[in-house]
């Protein structure tokens, strides 16, 4: 489960957060995003070992830079509102999600994500620990593909 916070008003303008209705029932988007590990890279191939080692990501973890074509390769439309302080969006870890442009000259938006796994599933080892990789050159994993 994945919780959004906002930390103060957030209009329209100031920008927020957006979902892309009916993404939950996308059950395609787990085989080919979801489930896919923005941290591994594969040891037979050269060019992703040189990539992870340099800092460069073979696979980013986003599903798009530009929400508008997501929208039509996926259908639905994407729904807003404006939120404040106190707001609490929860949603499961397949709801297709984007952040929108803040479109002030100065003003910053402040939320925080949070997310929850059950305590029966394995801690994932960036995050949990007392010294953590994150999501770094240290945290790249090799495997085999």
């Amino acid at each position: 489960m994945t919780c959004s916070l906002p930390h103060g008003d957030i209009s329209f303008e100031l920008g927020g957060l957006m979902v892309l209705k009916g993404s939950l029932r996308r059950t395609d988007l787990r085989r080919s995003y979801v489930y896919r590990d923005a941290d591994t890279y594969c040891t037979k191939r050269a060019d992703e070992v040189a990539d992870a080692w340099a800092g460069r990501w073979t696979f980013s973890g986003t599903l798009s830079r530009n929400p508008p074509v997501l929208r039509r390769k996926f259908g639905g439309r994407w729904l807003a509102a404006e939120h404040a302080a106190g707001d609490f969006l929860a949603c499961g870890m397949f709801l297709v999600n984007a952040s929108i442009d803040n479109r002030t000259a100065n003003q910053l938006r402040f939320s925080s994500d949070s997310r929850q796994q059950p305590a029966s599933e394995p801690v994932d080892d960036h995050w949990g620990g007392a010294k953590t990789p994150g999501q770094g050159t240290a945290g790249k994993r090799g495997c085999v593909r």
